[in-house]
């Protein structure tokens, strides 16, 4: 009989213990304060991912919540932790340009180099979408600027090229940025910013 009790008891507390995971989640999906507080006081996992693996982090990284998103990182969020597809934190800030939660995920141990499965890294990202800041505070804890995506063999300055982002052009090439390497396709930075140009002038 207490066996049994004790069992029941394991179970109801990790019933408890679920729900409020669940609920934290929806709680940063939300935005809602009071409620993340209330639940990490009550020792939610921080780290619980959803069914398809994004963490409360993630999400509070995506809607660019920076004061949730260093509270959960005081909390022990993992900066690392990537979805099911691969997906991490810093791809996300990175997608949204978001230089002051790409320095916070940095500093709470991001990978600089990090990146999706098919080989796009965060700096790669940063120069598609073109935030200035973003690229500098990635390089400035050691991002690769030469580094290649395993797809096609583009860098990042490539990657800035095809978007016609000036502003990431000018630093990443002031920070090393091979303007002659040559994709797997054999196309340079320049030949990838005319291309583009071509585009526009069909449009």
């Amino acid at each position: 009989m207490k066996a049994a009790a004790a069992a029941l008891a394991l179970l109801l507390t990790a019933g408890v213990a679920h729900a409020a995971d669940s609920n934290l989640i929806e709680a940063v999906r939300a935005g809602n304060a009071a409620a993340i507080e209330t639940l990490l006081r009550q020792r939610a996992d921080v780290n619980a991912a959803s069914a398809d693996g994004t963490t409360p982090l993630q999400w509070a990284v995506r809607s660019g919540n920076l004061s949730t998103t260093e509270r959960l990182l005081r909390a022990g969020a993992n900066p690392k932790a990537a979805n099911r597809y691969g997906v991490t934190p810093l791809y996300l800030a990175c997608v949204n340009g978001n230089a002051g939660i790409v320095e916070a995920l940095l500093k709470a141990g991001a990978d600089p180099n990090g990146a999706l499965p098919e080989g796009e890294t965060a700096l790669m990202t940063a120069a598609r979408t073109g935030s200035v800041e973003v690229l500098e505070a990635l390089i400035a804890k050691g991002a690769d600027v030469n580094a290649k995506e395993t797809v096609r063999g583009q860098t990042a300055l490539m990657w800035a090229a095809a978007e016609n982002n000036a502003a990431a052009i000018q630093l990443l090439l002031k920070r090393g940025a091979d303007i002659k390497a040559r994709s797997a396709g054999g196309f340079t930075a320049l030949l990838f910013a005319a291309r583009d140009e071509i585009g526009r002038a069909h449009v």
